[in-house]
């Protein structure tokens, strides 16, 4: 399907009113999760601003009664309507620029607060949504795929381990596509040789299901002890990609297996200035008979407004991240926990096994769990607390950077299982 994501947004929301079903309805029968996160996800699919996967785009053709052959002519046929709006919008706002939208500036004080703070508190229920449906997904992947692969990878008895690839030049580090196959490189090779360093021992497997082994393995997979050297100071001396490194070496999971929401960071920037900034009640009451401090507060209120508008883009950026990562997770642990499973029965009950006796289908598979199990751990690891952190081309760098690992890791895992 061809079609841009904004016209598969707008079929999917058509033919959704015509089904008569509410966002939230939808989103939970195509599978993002239960709840109000669910409407946040359909919401943002809908506007264009993000495309479903495979799998989802087929369970929102089920959910929505219909084929994927008619998804995508209705696309299709939405396609000039939606041209025609960008157009008029993008000549509309060169002639006449506007406010921002939603600004409360000009309001009384009284009026101003409440609706500010309603918009702080909506940014941080949309983090909190997505990231509890990350954490989920997340979770999913890693008892279902990834440690029962590592559990039985390690029963495999001289399992090739591949050298980590040379630095990327100059040229690749401005390339989010060269970073985006490099990093799945490096972290390929790094499941293989802690794979290969304990086959046949019991150094992952005495602590299955935990998430501080999981942890625990994907830092050293990550950022491991034989050869990180000299590929990721290629990287960090790199001039003018200050935030693709930070976005490489970024790692929620590799911290300890905490998750997206496993700290605060993730909102810093996106909801705390504003919220520290909103701290004004007693500014409201005085103004009643001091026009200074109404002058003061409504300072204030326009600072909060700024902050919001000026890290507005990262926050729509880190919904997206989150929710794309979340289903790409939700992929891994359905199709490859199954197809792990599937392999691992197929080895037979007398483990441990030599890689020579393996037949060329189950040493291909173990190439594609290793090569998934690297999407796994680099998505999971991805930066998201930056999102809040850079602006303006640093920030234009993060997201090109992470749609493209994104991009690259699902392509990946869907060629694979």
């Amino acid at each position: 399907m061809s079609v841009s994501t904004k016209a598969m947004g707008r079929a999917i929301r058509t033919l959704r009113e015509e089904a008569d079903l509410s966002q939230q309805e939808l989103g939970e029968r195509a599978g993002y999760s239960k709840g109000a996160g669910a409407g946040v996800s359909m919401s943002r699919v809908e506007a264009g601003r993000m495309r479903p996967g495979p799998a989802k785009l087929g369970g929102i053709a089920h959910a929505l009664g219909v084929s994927l052959e008619l998804l995508a002519e209705t696309a299709e046929q939405l396609v000039p309507e939606v041209e025609a709006e960008d157009e008029r919008a993008t000549r509309e706002a060169a002639a006449s620029p506007r406010p921002v939208e939603g600004s409360t500036s000009g309001l009384p004080l009284k009026q101003r607060l409440p609706m500010l703070q309603t918009a702080i508190d909506r940014r941080i229920k949309a983090v909190e949504d997505l990231s509890d449906r990350f954490n989920a997904e997340h979770d999913r992947a890693r008892d279902d795929f990834f440690v029962p692969f590592i559990v039985t990878a390690q029963q495999v008895r001289g399992a090739p381990r591949p050298p980590e690839p040379a630095a990327l030049g100059e040229e690749e580090l401005a390339d989010p596509d060269a970073v985006a196959d490099y990093r799945l490189t490096v972290t390929t090779s790094r499941i293989a040789n802690n794979i290969g360093a304990t086959a046949g021992g019991a150094a992952v497997g005495s602590a299955v299901g935990g998430a501080a082994a999981y942890g625990t393995f994907t830092a050293a997979a990550m950022f491991g002890t034989a050869s990180t050297g000299a590929a990721l100071s290629g990287l960090q001396g790199a001039a003018a990609t200050s935030a693709t490194y930070a976005f490489l070496g970024g790692g929620s999971l590799a911290a300890g297996g905490a998750g997206v929401a496993g700290g605060v960071g993730v909102l810093a920037g996106i909801v705390a200035a504003p919220a520290a900034l909103l701290a004004v009640a007693g500014y409201v009451w005085m103004s009643r008979r001091n026009k200074q401090k109404e002058r003061e507060a409504h300072a204030r209120l326009d600072a909060v407004e700024v902050e919001l508008l000026v890290s507005e883009r990262g926050y729509e950026a880190l919904l997206d991240a989150i929710a794309g990562a979340a289903d790409l997770l939700d992929y891994i642990a359905t199709h490859a926990g199954h197809a792990q499973g599937r392999w691992s029965k197929d080895l037979g009950p007398d483990l441990p096994v030599e890689w020579a006796d393996l037949t060329a289908a189950q040493r291909d598979q173990y190439d594609g769990f290793l090569s998934i199990a690297a999407c796994q751990i680099s998505v999971a690891n991805l930066n998201f607390a930056a999102f809040s952190a850079v602006r303006d081309g640093d920030l234009d760098d993060l997201i090109r950077s992470t749609k493209e690992n994104l991009t690259h890791a699902r392509e990946t895992v869907s060629n694979l299982v």
